[in-house]
């Protein structure tokens, strides 16, 4: 009996289930740091605080200070890493986070939060702004700026 060249359906939906799993497991090894500025009050946030900041909700620390974020410019070498970031504590991709903003901005709502082009950017505009918070790799050497915390992983 002849065989067709052509992978059967089983076969190929085999090959996109295994690529799936294997890409999202990729996304949850990346390991994100919360920092913020070390005028920070706030050792630990949980999944639901870091989410309201990061979209606007939360604008003021316990102490009634401002809050400042900024995230990563999606660009080539942030990309996995700002995916990882808003699915985790967002929940969203990197995209529809973009499209939230976008949509602030449009409405009137809210102005778009600074974008650093690099996590040593992101560093910088943490450490120089009071009240400042964002995120980095775990990789990335983080001098003078606090790590916090993250409850309910």
């Amino acid at each position: 009996m002849h065989r067709e060249k052509f992978p059967d359906t089983f076969t190929i939906l085999l090959i996109f289930s295994i690529l799936f799993v294997i890409s999202s497991n990729l996304e949850s090894a990346m390991e994100v740091l919360i920092i913020a500025n070390n005028s920070v009050h706030t050792d630990s946030l949980s999944k639901e605080e870091i989410k309201n900041i990061f979209t606007g909700v939360m604008s003021k620390w316990p102490d009634q200070k401002n809050i400042h974020f900024a995230t990563l410019l999606p660009n080539v070498s942030n990309a996995d890493l700002h995916e990882a970031f808003t699915r985790k504590y967002v929940k969203k991709t990197s995209g529809q986070f973009e499209i939230f903003w976008r949509y602030q901005l449009f409405t009137g709502n809210r102005k778009m939060p600074p974008m650093c082009k690099d996590e040593q950017k992101m560093i910088e505009f943490v450490k120089a702004t009071d009240g400042a918070i964002g995120y980095v790799s775990a990789s990335t050497s983080i001098p003078n700026v606090k790590i916090i915390a993250v409850s309910g992983k």
